[in-house]
């Protein structure tokens, strides 16, 4: 029986040894998964398990939270760190991708643009508007046609306003008189290649003759394109510095209204724009009282940010709209301050300005 049991037993040791190999037996995998760090690694040796500790540095993340932790890391999120001084990683990411913005222009006497010739004024008695710009573009006078710069937004406001029937070519600036009562001019005749090359002094000295202009032709609006055009006037008007303009302020309630008026107040992005309270009012060569509505449009140059294609427009629809209003005897002029000019003063005025030019 000892024999049988012997050989039982290491029958028994051969089974288990051979049945050994294909026991399962868990392995530290060679590479660890990035998604789980916190692997539990599990051996089996002899029945007894073993389980490897997680590391309290890596505990179990999600992927977005491990998005999250490298995000505020490298400091793109919205709330600072603790520690005020930024990561070489910080400065990188909060440096500007964006290139600098180009300075300003400054001031180009007359002699930078001699070469370029001025740009006709494209005009005629009794049109329904009149467009005033700052002065020409450089591009404007090179081709010898207003806002002639593709990027300008001048053309397709007039047409998606309804003001033009269809899309003017600057190349047909000429025909706007006649086929649809509107005209074009500038309120300084030189060229430039923005509007900082230009004083504010030149500016102010070319209103007399810009408003004798407005005086001989006589539009029903006079729509001024940009309200840094506009601020030159209307400061140079309030202040009584032109010769041959007098003000009028409206009546209200048995007071001026500019004492009713608010100090004060806070401007809003179009405080300046739309129809404007004031009306020039004016005698023809014939001795007939005429007056020019007064409309201020953002400036239509593709660069200006503060209006797009879409808000500009908005505003020329509006500008339709007061037209139609003035057509139709619509616009009460009580409330507004009426500016008296007398063109002749203006005239000899705006002569003996030009004489200075010559001089110079």
């Amino acid at each position: 029986m000892s024999d049988e049991g012997d050989r039982d037993q290491k029958s028994t040791l051969a089974l288990r040894k051979t049945l050994s190999v294909f026991s399962y037996v868990s392995f530290e995998s060679p590479r660890r998964s990035s998604r789980n760090p916190a692997l539990v690694n599990t051996r089996t040796k002899n029945a007894d398990v073993k389980e490897e500790e997680p590391r309290d540095d890596l505990a179990a993340v999600t992927p977005r939270k491990r998005r999250q932790a490298v995000d505020d890391e490298e400091g793109l999120n919205d709330l600072e760190p603790e520690d005020p001084t930024p990561s070489p990683v910080k400065k990188a990411r909060k440096s500007p991708s964006k290139k600098s913005p180009k300075p300003r222009r400054g001031y180009a006497p007359p002699e930078t643009y001699a070469h370029l010739n001025l740009l006709q004024d494209h005009l005629d008695y009794d049109l329904d508007i009149v467009f005033c710009g700052i002065n020409p573009g450089k591009m404007s006078a090179t081709k010898g046609h207003h806002f002639a710069n593709p990027t300008n937004h001048f053309w397709k406001c007039l047409h998606r306003s309804g003001l033009t029937t269809e899309l003017v070519p600057p190349e047909q600036d000429f025909t706007l008189p006649e086929r649809f009562s509107l005209g074009l001019t500038n309120l300084v005749e030189r060229p430039s290649s923005s509007e900082s090359e230009l004083y504010v002094t030149e500016m102010a000295d070319s209103i007399p003759a810009f408003l004798a202009k407005i005086t001989k032709y006589r539009p029903k609006i006079l729509c001024i394109v940009g309200v840094g055009i506009w601020r030159v006037i209307e400061k140079n008007i309030k202040n009584n510095s032109l010769k041959g303009i007098r003000l009028e302020l409206p009546k209200m309630n048995g007071g001026d209204a500019s004492k009713a008026s608010p100090k004060g107040k806070k401007k809003v992005k179009d405080d300046d724009l739309a129809l404007r309270p004031c009306v020039l009012v004016y005698h023809s060569e014939k001795e007939i009282e005429s007056r020019t509505l007064i409309f201020v449009s953002p400036s239509t140059s593709g660069l200006v940010t503060s209006h797009q294609l879409p808000d500009k427009v908005v505003i020329f629809s509006s500008l339709r709209d007061v037209l139609i209003k003035c057509k139709c005897g619509e616009i009460d002029m009580a409330p507004m301050t009426k500016v008296y000019i007398d063109r002749s003063t203006l005239v000899q005025k705006s002569l003996e300005f030009e004489g200075v030019k010559m001089e110079r």
